[in-house]
């Protein structure tokens, strides 16, 4: 039987917010090992399996497919 596909996820914040970051990669190292946590699109043009990002830092091309799921937090500010 073929090894599974190694996951990666996409996780891109601006560097005000980069506790979040810390947090998503302590998060993923305890709850889902198998993961690559990438911090930039990966240099061979595969798309990541997931995109963790501010709102503003969503690539939407990665998203233009059936197999890259994202994940936003908007923050609206008055």
């Amino acid at each position: 039987m073929a090894s599974p596909r190694k996951r990666t996820a996409l996780v891109q914040y601006p560097a005000s917010q980069a506790y979040v970051v810390d947090s998503l990669r302590t998060a993923f190292a305890r709850q889902l090992p198998d993961w690559t946590v990438l911090d930039s699109p990966a240099a061979d043009g595969t798309k990541p399996d997931l995109q963790w990002s501010d709102y503003d830092e969503l690539d939407w091309d990665i998203a233009i497919d059936d197999r890259t799921l994202l994940n936003s937090y908007a923050i609206r500010k008055a």
